[in-house]
């Protein structure tokens, strides 16, 4: 997704339980290297209790 659209949004970021995706951290750590930017915004929503943050990846 990251090589054909100028930013990538995923949401939420936590697992169905509330707790964040252990997943997470490895996103950002493969993305960084390669020259894209992973920041972690609030949003106003929240699809699920506490799933109220988003992963902003862009180049």
């Amino acid at each position: 997704m990251c090589r054909v659209a100028k930013q990538v949004r995923i949401f939420p970021l936590v697992k169905l339980s509330g707790e964040i995706s252990p997943l997470l951290t490895p996103i950002i750590e493969k993305l960084t290297p390669k020259g894209y930017k992973a920041e972690i915004k609030q949003v106003t929503y929240e699809f699920q209790k506490g799933g109220n943050q988003m992963l902003q990846i862009f180049v």
